[in-house]
């Protein structure tokens, strides 16, 4: 396999368009990829998809399922199908468990507590707790010639 070069990037959407159903996934993922590079083969020359998301049943609920409900559960299970990096390799459960063993483990106090930080603000990254910076404006990104 020849090498590639990854991006992993975060799409923060206010809560009214996730009502209205959006969703990203890795069809969408794969589907914006290709717009942005229209000459690329799609089956060998890019790829897409999701390996964080927002919990399925926070969807759900966002899009007025009652929780407990078939319908809610099936929605739940299609999300998690069509992104399935993202529900079942669970980036931020991986961070939690090293969260856990770190802040037990027998380090110093302070190489502890740089290095829990920097997990948590991962995992603060991951999940979308926090805003992202302010951006310049789209046209005057690097590469946008």
């Amino acid at each position: 396999m020849e090498k590639r070069y990854t991006w992993i990037v975060r799409f923060d959407v206010v809560p009214e368009w996730v009502a209205d159903g959006f969703v990203i996934d890795d069809a969408r993922a794969n589907d914006m990829l290709a717009t942005a590079l229209p000459m690329a083969a799609e089956q060998h020359e890019i790829r897409a998809a999701v390996i964080a998301a927002p919990y399925a049943r926070d969807i759900a609920g966002e899009q007025g399922y009652k929780l407990d409900t078939i319908r809610a559960r099936s929605l739940c299970d299609d999300i998690r199908s069509a992104a399935p990096l993202a529900y079942r390799s669970a980036l931020d459960r991986v961070l939690w468990c090293a969260i856990g063993y770190i802040s037990t483990a027998g380090m110093p106090s302070d190489a502890r507590k740089e290095v829990l930080a920097e997990l948590n603000a991962a995992l603060s990254l991951i999940r979308g707790d926090g805003d992202l910076p302010a951006q310049e404006p789209h046209g005057n990104a690097p590469g946008n010639d």
